[in-house]
Protein backbone atom coordinates (compact mmCIF):
# COMPACT_ATOMS: atom_id res chain seq x y z
CA UNK A 1 0.00 0.00 0.00
CA UNK A 2 2.91 2.45 0.89
CA UNK A 3 4.85 1.67 -1.98
CA UNK A 4 1.56 2.40 -4.23
CA UNK A 5 1.31 5.60 -2.88
CA UNK A 6 4.95 6.43 -3.43
CA UNK A 7 4.88 5.33 -6.80
CA UNK A 8 1.33 7.69 -7.54
CA UNK A 9 3.53 10.24 -6.18
CA UNK A 10 6.51 9.96 -8.17
CA UNK A 11 4.43 9.77 -10.93
CA UNK A 12 2.43 13.11 -10.05
CA UNK A 13 5.74 15.12 -9.90
CA UNK A 14 7.11 13.55 -13.45
CA UNK A 15 4.07 13.53 -15.25
CA UNK A 16 1.13 16.08 -13.22
CA UNK A 17 -1.39 15.76 -16.25
CA UNK A 18 -4.50 13.87 -16.00
CA UNK A 19 -5.94 11.70 -18.08
CA UNK A 20 -8.75 14.00 -19.27
CA UNK A 21 -5.98 16.42 -20.04
CA UNK A 22 -4.26 14.22 -22.92
CA UNK A 23 -6.86 14.78 -25.25
CA UNK A 24 -5.42 18.64 -25.71
CA UNK A 25 -1.93 17.74 -24.95
CA UNK A 26 -1.16 14.81 -26.88
CA UNK A 27 -2.49 17.01 -30.49
CA UNK A 28 0.05 20.03 -28.74
CA UNK A 29 3.45 17.95 -28.50
CA UNK A 30 2.58 16.38 -31.95
CA UNK A 31 2.15 20.35 -33.52
CA UNK A 32 5.17 21.24 -31.68
CA UNK A 33 7.35 18.31 -32.89
CA UNK A 34 6.29 18.93 -36.13
CA UNK A 35 7.19 22.83 -36.13
CA UNK A 36 10.50 21.88 -34.85
CA UNK A 37 11.33 19.19 -37.22
CA UNK A 38 9.98 21.04 -40.17
CA UNK A 39 12.24 24.42 -38.44
CA UNK A 40 15.31 22.74 -38.58
CA UNK A 41 15.05 21.03 -42.08
CA UNK A 42 14.21 24.19 -43.75
CA UNK A 43 16.90 25.49 -41.84
CA UNK A 44 19.44 23.54 -43.52
CA UNK A 45 17.97 23.53 -46.98
CA UNK A 46 17.69 27.56 -47.14
CA UNK A 47 21.76 27.94 -46.63
CA UNK A 48 22.60 25.31 -48.93
CA UNK A 49 19.86 25.96 -51.51
CA UNK A 50 21.26 30.04 -51.36
CA UNK A 51 25.13 28.91 -51.59
CA UNK A 52 24.39 26.46 -54.29
CA UNK A 53 22.21 28.72 -56.61
CA UNK A 54 23.92 29.87 -60.07
CA UNK A 55 25.94 33.14 -59.49
CA UNK A 56 25.72 33.18 -55.65
CA UNK A 57 27.54 31.96 -52.76
CA UNK A 58 28.13 31.87 -49.23
CA UNK A 59 28.56 35.90 -49.57
CA UNK A 60 25.12 36.59 -49.90
CA UNK A 61 23.75 35.25 -46.51
CA UNK A 62 23.97 38.21 -44.62
CA UNK A 63 23.11 40.10 -47.21
CA UNK A 64 19.70 38.52 -47.48
CA UNK A 65 19.74 38.57 -43.99
CA UNK A 66 19.92 42.16 -43.67
CA UNK A 67 18.34 43.67 -46.77
CA UNK A 68 15.23 41.37 -47.36
CA UNK A 69 14.65 39.30 -44.17
CA UNK A 70 14.87 42.20 -41.48
CA UNK A 71 12.75 45.28 -43.66
CA UNK A 72 10.05 42.53 -44.84
CA UNK A 73 9.54 41.27 -41.18
CA UNK A 74 8.80 44.51 -39.88
CA UNK A 75 6.36 45.67 -42.61
CA UNK A 76 4.73 42.29 -41.84
CA UNK A 77 4.45 43.13 -38.17
CA UNK A 78 3.33 46.87 -38.91
CA UNK A 79 0.61 45.56 -41.27
CA UNK A 80 -0.16 42.97 -38.78
CA UNK A 81 -0.74 45.29 -35.62
CA UNK A 82 -2.73 47.85 -38.15
CA UNK A 83 -4.75 45.04 -38.98
CA UNK A 84 -5.16 43.50 -35.82
CA UNK A 85 -6.84 47.19 -35.04
CA UNK A 86 -9.68 46.46 -37.44
CA UNK A 87 -10.71 43.01 -37.55
CA UNK A 88 -11.57 41.05 -35.27
CA UNK A 89 -9.19 38.23 -33.41
CA UNK A 90 -11.06 35.32 -35.20
CA UNK A 91 -11.03 36.97 -38.62
CA UNK A 92 -7.60 37.71 -38.46
CA UNK A 93 -6.74 34.53 -37.48
CA UNK A 94 -8.20 32.75 -40.21
CA UNK A 95 -6.50 35.78 -42.77
CA UNK A 96 -3.38 34.96 -42.08
CA UNK A 97 -3.72 31.18 -42.32
CA UNK A 98 -5.67 31.62 -46.05
CA UNK A 99 -2.44 34.21 -46.58
CA UNK A 100 -0.17 31.47 -45.66
CA UNK A 101 -1.63 28.85 -47.44
CA UNK A 102 -2.04 30.78 -50.44
CA UNK A 103 1.75 31.65 -50.38
CA UNK A 104 2.39 27.91 -50.36
CA UNK A 105 -0.14 26.99 -53.40
CA UNK A 106 2.24 29.71 -55.37
CA UNK A 107 5.65 28.85 -53.97
CA UNK A 108 4.46 24.22 -55.04
CA UNK A 109 3.32 25.40 -58.46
Amino acid sequence: MRFTRSLSSIKEKIWPIQRFELQKLLPLILMKFFISLVYAVLTCMKDTLVVTAEGSGAEIIPVLKGWVVLPVAIIATLIYSKLSNIFSRSTLFYGTIVSFIGILFLYGF
